[in-house]
């Protein structure tokens, strides 16, 4: 991956605002509808959110040479406690296809980091993703440091762009901790705590819908859990729906089957001749 720098600035105005919505249509396709219209991207971003677009000089020039953007805005939620606690809520990340693997989405991801903490209301920030998306996963698990314990099962309902239509959206939650160690790691390029194979339990490929039905050993040795992940599918292939659906059960099952029992997802790894997994591990601390 070639590493260029760019020029990250605020959105602040409506034709800006427009080339968001156009940037996130030839991004996610269908109707366009992906991105929020105009009125209230301007009130969120005049009221506490932030929007941040990348510019490179041979960018599109309908879109004034945006590239990507990153869009967020405050937010709340209960603690373990129950007590009302603020956060960063991260709705949206996009980069247009000609211009990945050039280290933008970090670039955004960390100028929002720094905007945030900026503001100083909270160091926290959540988004969602789709566990299906293996390249999502070890960004935001390995070049980023998050972690999750959430599993929301349809959680947008019915979606009509390229990459959802005709799935259900199930997404995992992951939570940014800004200031953590594990993310100070991540963000320096230095590589987490090693995976130790001596209590390591692997689970199986998916074969049938029978093994969609997952059980998540609770015998105390095992102390971190492998999940394994599907090679690239293309979401866009009609062929490719049963295969979705049947790694969509599966990894819905694992995953909420080991939040229940405690485990946290703090990592994306390829494991020696059986391909990427998620790693799990018991009673995590970030």
């Amino acid at each position: 991956m070639s590493k260029i720098l760019t020029d990250i600035r605020p959105v602040l105005d409506h034709t800006s605002c427009e080339h968001v919505q156009l940037l996130g249509k030839w991004v996610w396709g269908g109707t366009g509808e992906a991105v929020a219209p105009t009125p209230l991207l301007i009130t969120l971003i005049k009221n506490g959110g932030v929007l941040l677009a990348a510019y490179l000089p041979d960018g599109p020039y309908e879109l004034d040479g945006m590239v990507g953007f990153v869009f967020g805005f405050p937010a709340h939620e209960k603690d373990t406690d129950g007590q009302t606690v603020a956060k960063h809520c991260s709705h949206q990340l996009a980069v247009l296809p000609k211009f990945r693997r050039k280290g933008l989405g970090l670039q955004l991801k960390l100028a929002q980091r720094d905007a945030v903490i900026s503001q100083g209301m909270t160091d926290r920030i959540t988004w969602t993703f789709d566990p299906l998306q293996r390249v999502n996963a070890i960004f935001n698990f390995e070049s980023l440091g998050v972690t999750s314990q959430t599993y929301i099962n349809n959680a947008y309902g019915n979606l009509d762009d390229d990459l959802n239509i005709g799935l259900t959206t199930d997404r995992v939650q992951v939570d940014w901790d800004l200031t953590s160690p594990r993310v100070l790691r991540a963000i320096a390029k230095q590589k987490q705590d090693t995976i130790s194979h001596k209590n390591l339990y692997i689970l199986s490929e998916p074969k049938t819908d029978k093994d969609c039905n997952v059980h998540i050993p609770t015998d105390e040795k095992y102390v971190t859990l492998a999940v394994p992940l599907p090679n690239k599918i293309d979401n866009r292939a009609k062929s490719e729906q049963a295969n979705l659906s049947l790694w969509r059960q599966f990894l819905g099952s694992a995953l909420r089957s080991a939040f229940d029992k405690g485990y946290t997802l703090s990592g994306c790894q390829e494991l020696p001749n059986i391909g990427h997994h998620y790693i799990l591990i018991a009673d995590s601390k970030p």
